[in-house]
Parts: C-alpha cells; sequence; structure tokens
C-alpha cells in the first residue's frame, strides 16, 4: 500500500535498490508521527542517506491541503509531511503564478498558494545547509514551483483541455529543472546543500500570500 508509511519506506528502497534513476520525484504524503512510531522514519532516512551517497536525489511535495495536513492517528491532529520534512529530500511547495498571457508572457509575480503544504518538523533536526531558517527542526518547503489549479499547467488531450495544479505538479517541476541543470553540469549531487548559498537574485522571494501556518 504506497499510501501507507511502510509502503512508501519499500517504494524508496526499491529505487535505491535498483540504483537506475538519478533523480527521483514523490508527489505523495503520510504523517511524520506515525512514519515516527513505526519506525519508518529513521529506516527510510537511512535508505535516503545511501542513496544520496550512490549518486541519487529526491524531492517530495508538501501536500495541498495548507499547513498541516497529514493526520496523525496517535495523535489525533494534523501535521507536516513526511517525506517532506526528512533532511535527506528536497522538500518542494507551491506557489500562485502570475506570468501573463500572450506569446510575450513573462513573471509578473508570486505568492504562496494557499493550498501548499510546508511547516516545520517536530522531529527532523534542521539540516546544516538550511542556513535560512532561525527554528530547531528542519523546515519544508526548500523551493517552491506555479501549483494553484487556477495558474497551474494546461494539459492537453486530443482536443480536450484541462487546467490542473498541487504540488504534484511544482515538484516534478523542479525535478525537471534539476535534471536540465545536471544535462549540463552533471550529476551535481544532493541538490538541497547547493540551493541555499545561491545568492538571492537567482530566486524570485516568495513574500506574499499564507498556507494558513501562523
Amino acid at each position: 500500500d504506497i499510501s501507507s508509511d511502510p509502503g512508501v519506506t519499500a517504494r524508496i528502497n526499491l529505487v535505491m535498490t535498483y540504483n537506475t534513476t538519478t533523480m527521483v520525484n514523490g508527489s505523495l504524503g503520510v504523517s511524520e508521527i506515525d512514519a515516527q512510531n513505526d519506525v519508518g522514519f529513521a529506516t527510510t532516512d537511512a535508505v535516503l542517506e545511501q542513496g544520496i551517497a550512490q549518486g541519487q536525489s529526491f524531492a517530495f511535495s508538501t501536500g495541498d491541503d495548507g499547513a498541516s495536513k497529514c493526520f496523525h492517528t496517535g495523535r489525533g491532529d494534523n501535521g507536516p509531511c513526511w517525506p517532506a520534512v526528512s533532511q535527506y529530500v528536497v522538500a518542494v511547495g507551491g506557489t500562485t503564478l502570475d506570468a501573463g498571457t500572450g506569446a510575450g508572457a513573462t513573471w509578473n509575480s508570486e505568492k504562496v498558494w494557499s493550498g501548499a503544504g510546508g511547516q516545520e518538523s517536530t522531529i527532523s533536526p534542521k539540516p546544516g545547509w538550511q542556513t535560512l531558517w532561525s527554528g530547531s527542526h528542519r523546515a519544508a518547503p526548500d523551493v517552491a514551483f506555479d501549483a494553484d489549479p487556477s495558474s497551474g499547467a494546461k494539459i492537453y488531450d486530443g482536443a480536450s483541455q484541462a487546467q490542473i495544479g498541487g504540488t504534484s505538479l511544482s515538484s516534478p517541476m523542479f525535478v525537471g529543472f534539476w535534471a536540465r541543470v545536471m544535462q549540463g553540469k552533471g550529476n551535481l549531487g544532493f541538490p538541497a546543500p547547493l540551493l541555499y548559498p545561491l545568492s538571492a537574485s537567482d530566486f524570485h522571494d516568495v513574500t506574499t500570500g499564507s498556507n494558513g501556518n501562523a
């Protein structure tokens, strides 16, 4: 069952064991508390760390139901989603993008998509590379791409058209972007520690909007 934390652990371990894919996307998430309680959190961190050591990188979506998406069956409330809060993955959140219209469209503005997941983990320690965060635990997301269905990707199927969103769109967008980077630069290793030291001018800093996190 891929929707359970043991199922997530098993699939990640399979990808790491086969070691045929360099950049891996995961558009799913379960409670970090439940994952910790059944030992999935620590077990999967070890698997992800091994994947990184052999040149693999992993990106996970942060969810589509705001800051506190994943229900803790044991505690009875909601909190951050795992594996996005693992220190061994790139956590990808979502924005609402205004890119204009027409052939000359360009970036105009961007704000936090209200549905985007992301908050501070209660379990995972803050990794040394997360230099732009002052909390004591791992914070997610690390980066964000367009995820609002109102500004998301248009999908064409013959004569039919649909517009979709979600962090299950934004996370693969990051993976596609990083694949292009590797095409030109080679495998640079785990992306997260490389992203944080970059100049602010390399990004669009998203400072407006809210996903419900105080």
